[in-house]
C-alpha cells in the first residue's frame, strides 16, 4: 500500500514545484539499476538494441492492459534489435509471480519491491516506460498506458528501429 503513495507524492510536489525535481529526460543516458538487494537490470548487457523498459505493478489496471501489447511488440520486432525489459515494483513480488503464472510474458521481468530501480528513473506514475536506443539514451518517456496510445508507441519504436539499421 505504501509503494502506491510512493508515486502520488512526487507527482504532486512536481505539479506544485516543477523546477526542483531533477527528473531524468529525453537525451539522459539511461541509468542501470544493480543495487544487491533486487535483479540487476544492466543495459550494458543490451548495447545494440532498442529497449523499452516498462515499470509496472499488479495493483495497476493501465499496467496489466498494456502487457499483452508489449509482448507483442516484443515478439514481432525482437528479430530487428528489440526488446521489452520490465520492472515489476510491488512489494510483495509473489503477487507479481502469480499474476504473471496466469498472464504469462515473453520477455523478462525483474523484480524490484524495494524500489530502486524506479528511483533512479524518478518513476511517478504507473506504468512509466523509457524507450531507450542502441546507446543507451533514452529517447521517449511514455506515462500512463491506454489503448490509444499503442500505435504512437509502435510507430517510436519503428522510427528508432529504422535509424539504426
Amino acid at each position: 500500500m505504501i509503494q502506491r503513495y510512493f508515486y502520488i507524492v512526487p507527482l504532486l510536489f512536481t505539479l506544485f514545484f516543477p523546477t526542483l525535481i531533477l527528473a531524468l529526460e529525453v537525451g539522459d543516458k539511461a541509468p542501470g539499476c544493480n543495487d544487491k538487494s533486487n535483479q540487476p537490470l544492466d543495459l550494458s548487457v543490451q548495447r545494440g538494441k532498442v529497449i523499452y523498459l516498462d515499470f509496472w505493478a499488479t495493483w495497476c489496471p493501465p499496467c496489466k492492459k498494456s502487457m499483452p501489447f508489449l509482448n507483442e511488440l516484443h515478439n514481432t520486432l525482437s528479430s530487428r534489435g528489440f526488446a521489452v525489459i520490465a520492472v515489476n515494483v510491488d512489494e510483495n513480488s509473489e503477487d507479481a509471480k502469480k499474476y504473471l503464472a496466469n498472464h504469462p510474458v515473453d520477455y523478462p521481468v525483474i523484480f524490484d519491491p524495494k524500489g530502486k530501480c524506479p528511483e533512479k528513473y524518478q518513476v511517478m506514475a504507473m506504468p512509466s516506460s523509457y524507450l531507450i536506443d542502441q546507446y543507451s539514451v533514452i529517447q521517449n518517456i511514455h506515462l500512463g498506458f491506454r489503448l490509444s496510445d499503442r500505435e504512437e508507441i509502435r510507430t517510436r519504436i519503428i522510427d528508432l528501429l529504422n535509424q539504426s539499421e
